[in-house]
């Protein structure tokens, strides 16, 4: 079994423990230690004397996490300084949608919608893919546009600055990419909640 030491300080004195792992769930100290150590111990601990030795017994917690599990690639871009006359032109926003999705093997489930707001205002897209979505909102009056692209399948990086200063004629663009991921292994929020009323 593998076993390790740790160090547990009391306002009456500190005590060096023997951990040995039992199981996944269980640990059990044992420390030969007076029973006046016992009652100075976290009252979760639940403890027993056996002839000159305290064996204390605990639940172990689980682990915060194992490892992480990448659920996805979420691209964030704000692009500046664009042909604001490009910003209301469905036909050129349609047309880097177009170019994404097939750039990148994208697959549009349904009809990919879209609302054109009135003049001076800007445009909003949105398609619904089998790998997640891509959106985006146009602003001719900041002259800026953004778009979100998220993927739950690996997917190549589309070339997001040198393509919007192309087609947009934007002069500045910022990408942010996000891996969007759990922690196996983390505790539900029902474990969280019943762990801390227990």
């Amino acid at each position: 079994m593998p076993q390790a030491s740790i160090q547990f300080d009391t306002p009456q004195t500190s005590a060096h423990f023997l951990v040995k792992q039992l199981s996944a769930a269980d640990i059990e100290f044992v420390v030969p230690l007076s029973y006046s150590l016992a009652q100075s111990l976290p009252e979760r601990i639940q403890f027993g004397i056996r002839s000159s030795r305290l064996s204390l017994s605990a639940r172990a917690r689980k682990p915060l996490h194992t490892h992480n599990m990448i659920l996805g690639t979420e691209w964030v871009i704000e692009a500046v300084d664009c042909n604001p006359a490009i910003l209301t032109d469905l036909g050129r926003i349609r047309a880097v949608f177009d170019r994404v999705i097939s750039d990148l093997n994208l697959h549009v489930e349904g009809e990919v919608a879209w609302h054109q707001f009135s003049l001076p205002d800007g445009i909003s897209g949105l398609a619904l893919l089998s790998e997640s979505h891509l959106a985006c909102h146009t602003y001719p009056e900041f002259r800026a546009a953004t778009f979100n692209l998220y993927c739950c399948r690996s997917r190549d990086s589309w070339p997001w600055e040198t393509m919007l200063k192309e087609m947009l004629g934007a002069t500045g663009v910022t990408i942010r990419i996000l891996h969007r991921m759990i922690k196996e292994g983390e505790p539900t929020t029902e474990e969280l909640v019943a762990s801390r009323a227990g």
